[in-house]
Protein backbone atom coordinates (compact mmCIF):
# COMPACT_ATOMS: atom_id res chain seq x y z
CA UNK A 1 0.00 0.00 0.00
CA UNK A 2 1.30 3.50 -0.81
CA UNK A 3 1.19 6.33 0.64
CA UNK A 4 -1.34 7.59 -0.75
CA UNK A 5 -3.94 4.66 -0.12
CA UNK A 6 -2.60 5.17 3.35
CA UNK A 7 -3.86 8.06 3.85
CA UNK A 8 -6.95 7.28 2.18
CA UNK A 9 -8.00 4.68 4.49
CA UNK A 10 -6.85 6.03 7.67
CA UNK A 11 -9.28 9.37 6.60
CA UNK A 12 -12.06 6.77 5.81
CA UNK A 13 -11.34 5.22 9.46
CA UNK A 14 -11.33 8.67 10.70
CA UNK A 15 -14.59 9.30 8.81
CA UNK A 16 -15.83 5.82 10.27
CA UNK A 17 -15.29 6.62 13.51
CA UNK A 18 -16.82 9.80 14.02
CA UNK A 19 -20.40 8.96 12.29
CA UNK A 20 -20.43 5.38 15.00
CA UNK A 21 -19.65 8.27 17.39
CA UNK A 22 -22.60 10.51 16.19
CA UNK A 23 -19.62 13.39 15.31
CA UNK A 24 -18.55 15.06 12.34
CA UNK A 25 -15.68 17.03 11.29
CA UNK A 26 -16.94 20.45 12.88
CA UNK A 27 -17.67 18.58 16.05
CA UNK A 28 -13.68 17.54 15.93
CA UNK A 29 -12.51 20.28 15.87
CA UNK A 30 -14.39 21.93 18.38
CA UNK A 31 -13.04 19.16 20.34
CA UNK A 32 -9.87 19.37 19.63
CA UNK A 33 -9.86 23.24 19.71
CA UNK A 34 -8.42 24.06 16.04
CA UNK A 35 -10.76 25.47 13.21
CA UNK A 36 -12.12 22.40 10.70
CA UNK A 37 -10.31 23.47 8.02
CA UNK A 38 -7.34 21.93 9.96
CA UNK A 39 -9.29 19.14 10.58
CA UNK A 40 -10.20 18.68 6.66
CA UNK A 41 -6.83 19.20 5.55
CA UNK A 42 -5.17 16.62 7.79
CA UNK A 43 -7.47 14.18 6.70
CA UNK A 44 -6.56 14.80 3.11
CA UNK A 45 -3.34 14.31 4.07
CA UNK A 46 -1.26 11.80 5.28
CA UNK A 47 -0.95 10.76 8.89
CA UNK A 48 2.51 9.71 8.27
CA UNK A 49 3.18 13.16 7.89
CA UNK A 50 5.37 14.10 10.85
CA UNK A 51 4.64 17.57 11.13
CA UNK A 52 1.27 17.30 11.93
CA UNK A 53 0.17 17.77 15.03
CA UNK A 54 -3.44 17.34 13.88
CA UNK A 55 -3.18 13.73 13.06
CA UNK A 56 -2.36 12.18 16.26
CA UNK A 57 -4.65 14.49 18.53
CA UNK A 58 -7.47 13.03 15.77
CA UNK A 59 -6.43 9.66 16.85
CA UNK A 60 -6.15 9.77 20.54
CA UNK A 61 -9.85 12.18 20.30
CA UNK A 62 -11.31 9.00 18.26
CA UNK A 63 -9.67 5.85 19.91
CA UNK A 64 -7.68 4.48 17.23
CA UNK A 65 -4.50 4.27 16.25
CA UNK A 66 -2.35 3.10 13.02
CA UNK A 67 -0.63 -0.28 13.01
CA UNK A 68 1.69 -1.21 10.65
CA UNK A 69 2.25 -5.01 9.85
CA UNK A 70 4.00 -7.13 7.26
CA UNK A 71 1.76 -7.34 3.39
CA UNK A 72 0.11 -10.53 3.69
CA UNK A 73 2.90 -11.19 0.75
CA UNK A 74 5.26 -11.31 2.58
CA UNK A 75 3.75 -13.66 5.05
CA UNK A 76 3.38 -16.24 2.40
CA UNK A 77 7.08 -15.89 1.47
CA UNK A 78 8.50 -16.52 4.90
CA UNK A 79 6.28 -19.56 6.16
CA UNK A 80 7.20 -20.60 2.60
Amino acid sequence: MDEHNAATSAAIAVKVQLARLGMNQADLARKLGVLPGTVSRALAGSPLDERSKTWPAMLEELGLEIVIRPKAAADQQQAS
